[in-house]
């Protein structure tokens, strides 16, 4: 036992058993959710290689949200190549106007969806593992 050397005098015995791990100071991404833009309505977790029918949407825009944990300042979506950075609460791709969802086309073919989540604003800081998924739309 030690005594401890940081406390208001208390006097109690403290056992330190060594430094233990860091902290984390990026969180990371658990999922990706597929939603209807106009009215945010979930329409799923999109997991890998999933095929989806642009028949079966309300409307053919959509739109992504990273659903993370830990601390996550800003996420870095890239769709089919294009990146766009949310430093909001719920992370979404295009984004949103005010907490409305803004969408892009549901075009029928394959697509990619790659988010990683980062520790300050504007995708900078510690940047956290990427979750990639691949999903295609049908007629």
């Amino acid at each position: 036992m030690l005594s401890c050397s940081a406390c208001l005098g208390c006097g109690e015995d403290v056992l330190r058993l060594g430094a233990g791990p860091e902290p984390a100071t990026v969180g990371r991404v658990d999922s990706i959710l597929l939603r209807e833009a106009a009215t945010g309505a979930l329409l799923g977790d999109l997991a890998d290689g999933v095929a989806l029918s642009i028949a079966a949407l309300a409307s053919p825009q959509v739109s992504l949200e990273a659903v993370v944990s830990g601390p996550v300042a800003s996420v870095e979506f890239v769709v089919d190549g294009k990146a766009g950075v949310e430093v909001v609460v719920p992370f979404t791709y295009p984004g949103d106007t005010n907490g409305v969802l803004d969408g892009f086309a549901a075009a029928v073919g394959a697509h990619a969806v790659a988010a990683t989540p980062f520790s300050l604003e504007g995708a900078k800081g510690e940047r956290g593992a990427t979750v990639a998924r691949s999903f295609t739309f049908v007629e």
